[in-house]
Order: C-alpha cells, then sequence, then structure tokens
C-alpha cells in the first residue's frame, strides 16, 4: 500500500520531525495526519508532536487518544521544527457568524500560526490550501461564502509563502481539492460520503445535478506523506492535490459496484438550474511527484474501500 511505502520513506527522513506542530488537528485532515505520524513515530509520538484545535480538547486516531490544545495557548517558546499547518473556519461557517467575523477570525489564526513559525525555530512548514484559491475557480464562485473563503485561503498563502524570504524556513503549500480517507468525519458534506451512505443505506444513488460535474480524489494521509517527504527533502512549492480525476456519475457508480452493483444512478430531470461544475485541478504535477518517491497512490477504487472503512459509516 501507498501509505506503507510512504511511512518507511518517512521513517528515514524524521530528523526533522522531533517537534512537531499540526494544527486543526482535530478535522478529517488532521486526523489523517495523526495517523500517519503514529505510524511513522510509533512510541515516540506523543513526546515529539503537539495537536493544536480550536479548544482543548481530545482526539482518538485508531484506538490511541491525544490531547489537542487550544491553539491560542501555543507560544513560539515552545521551538517546534516542523509545522503541519491545517487550522481555518470552512465556509459553512460564513454563513453562521457573517463574513466579519468569519474574515476576523480566520486572519487571526494565519497571524497566529505566522509569528510562532517566524519568531520561533521552524524550519519545515506545510500549509493546507484550498483549491478555492485558485483564480481560476475563486472568479467563477456564485456563492458569497465560498468567494469569501477562496479570498481568505489565497491571502493566507500570500502571507506564508513571505516566510520563503527567511532563509532557514522551507514552505510547502498544498492547495487541496477533493480528498478520501478513513477518517471521514461529515459523509452529508461531501459526494464521496454521501454516495456511500446512500449505497448502503438504499441500494441506489440520487445525484443533484445531472449536468458535469467533476473533481479530483486523493487519499488524504498519502496526500499528506508526499507532501511532507518533499518538504523534509529540502523542497518547498505551492503544488495542488494530485490523485483521480472523475465525473460524479462515475464516481456514484463505482460505489455502487463496490456495495451494490445491480443498483442505480439516479439523475435529476435537467432544467435550467443545473449548471456544469468542474472542481478539478491539473493532477499531473502532483502525481509526478508521488511517482519520483516511488509512491503508487491508491486509485478510486481503492479510495472507495478505504474511505468506507470510516466509523462514521458503521455508526449509522
Amino acid at each position: 500500500m501507498a501509505l506503507a511505502k510512504i511511512s518507511t520513506l518517512l521513517r528515514k527522513e524524521s530528523i526533522p520531525l522531533k517537534r512537531v506542530l499540526i494544527t486543526g488537528a482535530s478535522g478529517w485532515i488532521g486526523r489523517e495526519t495523526i495517523a500517519l505520524l503514529q505510524e511513522v513515530l510509533g512510541d515516540q509520538f506523543a513526546h515529539r508532536v503537539t495537536l493544536a484545535g480550536s479548544r482543548d480538547s481530545t482526539v482518538t486516531i485508531e484506538g490511541v487518544t491525544h490531547h489537542v490544545r487550544k491553539l491560542f495557548d501555543i507560544n513560539s517558546a515552545e521551538h517546534f521544527d516542523t509545522v503541519i499547518h491545517l487550522a481555518f473556519l470552512t465556509q459553512e461557517k460564513a454563513h453562521i457568524m457573517g463574513a466579519e467575523e468569519f474574515s476576523r477570525l480566520n486572519r487571526q489564526i494565519s497571524e497566529h500560526v505566522y509569528q510562532l513559525c517566524q519568531q520561533s525555530n521552524v524550519r519545515h512548514l506545510l500549509v493546507g490550501s484550498s483549491g478555492a484559491a485558485d483564480p481560476k475557480i475563486l472568479k467563477a464562485f456564485q456563492d458569497p461564502a465560498k468567494r469569501i473563503y477562496g479570498d481568505l485561503k489565497r491571502e493566507s498563502e500570500e502571507l506564508f509563502a513571505e516566510l520563503r524570504n527567511h532563509d532557514h524556513i522551507k514552505v510547502e503549500i498544498c492547495r487541496i481539492w477533493s480528498i478520501s480517507g478513513s477518517n471521514f468525519l461529515t459523509p452529508s458534506k461531501y459526494a464521496l460520503g454521501n454516495f456511500i451512505e446512500q449505497a448502503k443505506s438504499t441500494g441506489n444513488i440520487h445525484l443533484a445535478n445531472p449536468a458535469s460535474v467533476r473533481r479530483a480524489y486523493i487519499d488524504a494521509g498519502e496526500m499528506i506523506g508526499v507532501l511532507l517527504l518533499d518538504l523534509l527533502k529540502g523542497n518547498g512549492k505551492l503544488i495542488s492535490s494530485g490523485g483521480f480525476e472523475t465525473s460524479l456519475q462515475e464516481l456514484a457508480r463505482l460505489v455502487l459496484d463496490e456495495f451494490n452493483p445491480s443498483g442505480r444512478v439516479i439523475l435529476p430531470m435537467q432544467t435550467n438550474e443545473h449548471q456544469d461544475d468542474i472542481y478539478s485541478p491539473d493532477v499531473e504535477p502532483f502525481n509526478r511527484l508521488a511517482k519520483n518517491f516511488g509512491v503508487k497512490l491508491s486509485n478510486l477504487e481503492e479510495q472507495i474501500r478505504i474511505t468506507a472503512t470510516s466509523s462514521i459509516f458503521a455508526a449509522k
């Protein structure tokens, strides 16, 4: 498996992972990152990795429970070697708290982590951005909340890119598009999770849009692993997540092939309200990077099976 290969490679490059900070540790990608580093660091994880989130809490990954500290309680005197920065308020919160407060809090998060990196001994910084920051995608957004989110992500990219002016810090920024993974949290928010739920519960999958909808999926743990390998090798770039591009109709069929081959993909009637929805990057640069490390990324069928192992589905 790709993660086994990645873990082996990371163990050889783990010297800069003496003191690691993961922000946004309670989120989906944060949990995938914890699972990966648990495998890489073993018993040393608790001594070498600090987890941060919006509040003091705990998170349990693969049977191991960890303390998650409040991000704003973390200070530069703690001297981290590597920061994996994933903390950011998700776009639906803009509707709840309003654009001004949403923007203020996200800028506060970015500024706090920026100051931590600038003032302490950080040598490697991995920043999780979003495909929403892509100028072409951002320009096409009709939803004001999505535009605000994309603008803030782009602003965050520019802020952390400034750290490249400090010779001692390597900065890798990844625009994350569509991901899969076994630490799935909220199926209703994502097409892949929704499809797995439907296939398991009804045996069919109803799509909301009959028009062309395209995504590119990558296993989140594999994505983080490849990015860390690139960063620890001394590189640092802006790159989009890779993986495998598909239409949602094709994805739905693959999900049914896994859980109910006789099931149907059911499309709604076409109306003027339905529009093409292309939210997919050029996957080749990332896929080429993975290949250069000898990592064979999990294909769509494998990603569906891995994602379906999430406890969120078993609980339903």
